[in-house]
């Protein structure tokens, strides 16, 4: 790679020492460079406007694209990290959130183009009809009887945020619960004290005596297996059982709970022996050609 009448100069295209005798290629880039013939002792390549480096294969600061001309990149001054941009490509840094070769517009669902980037519009998958939201107030478009700017909230009296059809009324007991809400996924209403139940129709356990104000604490009961009556605050036995700690379900009943009490068969008066069906399975007999 090297030439001259005493072998002291590199070749055209070639650069370096000759004296060493080792000369490198220019390896000028096409498109920045006027020439593939570079400067034989330092490579430098002849570089065309706004391009830079030895083999003038970047674009000078400010300017991006380097097949394209390295034209101005243009960053936007609310969008982009500053106005550099990506050498091959032009395209401009851009602040959280904001997209397009300069960072002039926000990304998919996302809104509020500001010098901090663009928020996630956030709407709830189940609440909103689109994932998509407002580009200037990031609102989501809600379901029926849905609200909030992420449509992540049922309206006063109302349930069902994950059901994807919108919300509907809550149903909570007029005398037992604290008011007419209940929980946006659950629907379970805000129970009054003692009260208890989905929609809060019910004392609780060791409760009776459902009012306005909530339902009172039962005195202890001193017999064995026996509970506090709902209605009354007597100590009676769980419904349908019996026996002298009530130990057992009734006749014609079954699935004994010490507090619920038993569940009453359900066999068909005609097709079964004596409306009767075993204690834990609730299985009826069935008379002679009878099943089920």
């Amino acid at each position: 790679n090297t030439g001259g009448w005493n072998c002291d100069e590199c070749l055209p295209g070639f650069y370096g020492n000759p004296g060493d005798g080792f000369c490198r290629p220019c390896q000028c880039n096409q498109y920045g460079s006027e020439s593939q013939q570079c400067n034989g002792r330092t490579g430098q390549c002849p570089c065309r406007e706004k391009y830079a480096g030895r083999t003038c294969g970047q674009c000078k600061d400010g300017f991006g694209a380097i097949q394209a001309g390295c034209r101005q990149c243009s960053c936007h001054p609310v969008g982009a990290q500053g106005d550099f941009c990506d050498d091959v490509t032009g395209q401009c840094t851009c602040k959280p959130g904001v997209t397009g070769l300069t960072c002039d517009q926000c990304r998919l669902l996302h809104f509020g183009f500001s010098s901090a980037g663009c928020e996630g519009c956030g709407c709830h998958p189940q609440g909103a009809v689109t994932e998509q939201c407002g580009d200037a107030s990031g609102a989501c478009s809600c379901r029926s009887r849905v609200q909030g700017r992420r449509c992540d909230k049922c309206e006063f009296g109302t349930w069902g945020i994950t059901s994807g059809k919108g919300c509907q009324a809550c149903v909570c007991d007029p005398m037992g619960a604290q008011h007419n809400d209940c929980d946006d996924v659950t629907g379970q209403c805000l129970c009054k004290p003692g009260v208890g139940g989905p929609q809060c129709d019910a004392c609780l356990a060791g409760y009776w005596g459902i009012s306005h104000r909530g339902c009172k604490q039962c005195s202890p009961c001193s017999q064995a297996g026996h509970i506090c009556d709902p209605d009354t605050g007597r100590c009676v036995c769980p419904t349908q059982t019996e026996g002298a700690s009530c130990e057992r379900c009734s006749a014609g009943t079954w699935d004994y709970h010490s507090y619920r009490g038993c569940k009453r068969c359900r066999c068909h008066a005609q097709g079964a022996v004596a409306g009767q069906c075993h204690v834990t399975t609730g299985h009826c007999r069935c008379l002679e050609g009878f099943e089920g």
